[in-house]
């Protein structure tokens, strides 16, 4: 949690088939909490992430803690460094906290364009504002009401709560964890993003929200990345 109150550790009891469950009060206070879940394998050195929650007993409109101005200050020089891109690649796993998740593997190029695959589902091609999906092999374009943009970062304009979360290694360079509410479209959602401190870019994402947890990992910054069409349209 943000408020100081220190950290705890405990073991998860193994279920068999890959599954643990941990049991116990841990998250007695409405958070938001950072939990950090470490894999052991045999023989391996042990793998580490952290994840953003807050206590699903907990509804309505996350509570809003002051922004801490140094905290604003850095991630909106975040949103600068990410809009100077010219290409990534990002990873997401979403779930619905039920057991139900989702993987998406994305490509972005500037100035509009974005190419994703659903692991064992669809996949589409978003071009300023044409965009098509693929279903089963079959491709089906369709127009938008707003052309897609990319690079376009505004969580520093659509925050508010901004704090320091915990530092940490990814991929060997140190990483500053923001957290902060995010604002939009009329909701609001928990949010936190890692930036490197070596780039000022941010490499990993996470947001928690009813029925909507999300942990996304941003690479291959400014990789040479041609986006076009499905079928040359």
């Amino acid at each position: 949690m943000f408020e100081q109150l220190g950290a705890a550790s405990a073991e998860a009891e193994a279920l068999g088939d890959g599954r643990f469950v941990l049991k116990g009060a841990y998250l007695g206070t409405r958070g938001p909490w950072m939990l950090k879940v470490v894999v052991r394998p045999r023989g391996k050195e042990d793998a580490g992430i952290f994840f953003l929650a807050e206590p699903d007993w907990e509804r309505g409109n996350p509570p809003t803690p002051p922004t801490h101005p140094p905290a604003f200050a850095a991630l909106k020089r975040a949103d600068e460094s990410m809009n100077r891109l010219s290409s990534m690649r990002q990873r997401q796993d979403l779930t619905d906290g039920r057991g139900n998740s989702v993987t998406t593997l994305s490509e972005f190029a500037a100035p509009e364009a974005m190419r994703f695959e659903v692991i064992g589902g669809m996949q589409g091609v978003f071009i300023g504002e044409k965009r098509f999906f693929s279903e089963r092999g079959v491709w089906r374009p369709e127009l938008m009401d707003i052309r897609f943009r990319f690079p376009n970062y505004t969580f520093a304009e659509k925050s508010e709560g901004v704090l320091f979360g915990p530092r940490e290694v990814l991929n060997d360079s140190p990483a500053q964890t923001i957290v902060f509410i995010l604002k939009s479209a009329g909701a609001k959602a928990r949010y936190a993003v890692w930036i490197d401190e070596r780039t000022g870019l941010i490499v990993r994402e996470a947001m928690a929200a009813p029925g909507h947890h999300m942990l996304s990992h941003n690479y291959d910054f400014n990789a040479p990345l041609r986006i076009s069409p499905p079928g040359g349209r």
